[in-house]
């Protein structure tokens, strides 16, 4: 069978029998959705990694007593622990004394 030759560029005799995915110029892909190239995914990773390494750097140069959380915090959970630790033992003397 002799292959159609397409005269024409109009849309509706485009339409008609190939797909409307071949287009006699096709469009560019619209920017969006280009496939990153392996030049752009190394520059994106290698600014991940320096992004990382900064924070731990930061991190590692902070002061002890401020890493994990405030010094009122951590004051604060040490009495409600003593506080505790009071209570039970106290208990526990009451209990040893009423058994004597």
């Amino acid at each position: 069978m002799k292959s159609r030759v397409v005269r024409s560029n109009h849309a509706a005799s485009r339409h008609h029998a190939r797909g409307r995915h071949h287009r006699i110029r096709p469009r560019r892909h619209r920017r969006q959705y280009r496939h990153r190239t392996y030049q752009q995914r190394r520059d994106r990773a290698r600014e991940r990694l320096r992004l990382v390494l900064s924070f731990n750097d930061r991190e590692r140069l902070r002061p002890l007593s401020s890493r994990t959380w405030d010094v009122q915090e951590w004051s604060a959970s040490s009495q409600y622990v003593s506080c505790i630790y009071n209570f039970t033992y106290s208990l526990l003397i009451d209990v040893a004394t009423s058994f004597q």
